[in-house]
């Protein structure tokens, strides 16, 4: 889960009675553990952004290892995300702003789980190993 959110799945072999078992328990675990006196966490989700490459472009491209809370300004060679629900924080090609570090670092002091790094604790990066890479992208397709 993320901060907001719980995942549940269910798969083929699943019918109207195992969701209904699903359901009836998590409404059960919510019953019995009702919280009065909620902390309500306060997070800004950055905004979705424009690709400086495209994510093929940065997946082939060579990559270096930055310390995340170092990356500001750095274009992502990797994604990373909250699992679940899964939805990427950010993609390959995509510049690391302000906005991403805070949000993932508000995850991890929360317990969330981030995923999509070589690093399985996500304190390293992969990002572009050229400082002019989105240039050098741009001027390709330019000549293309």
């Amino acid at each position: 889960s993320d901060l907001f959110n719980v995942l549940g799945i269910g798969a083929i072999g699943d019918d109207e009675e195992s969701i209904d078992k699903l359901v009836a328990a998590v409404k059960d675990i919510a019953e019995k553990h009702l919280c009065r006196n909620v902390v309500k966490i306060s997070c800004n989700i950055p905004d979705a952004q424009n690709p400086e490459v495209s994510p093929r472009f940065a997946f082939y491209s060579e990559k270096r290892e930055v310390n995340l809370q170092d990356a500001l300004g750095e274009i992502s060679a990797e994604m990373l995300m909250a699992y679940p629900p899964g939805i990427p924080i950010i993609c390959p090609g995509e510049r690391i702003t302000k906005e991403v570090i805070e949000y993932a670092n508000t995850l991890k002091s929360e317990g969330c789980l981030l995923q999509g790094t070589e690093d399985p604790e996500a304190e390293v990066i992969q990002v572009l190993a050229d400082k002019n890479a989105a240039e050098y992208y741009q001027r390709m397709l330019r000549v293309v």
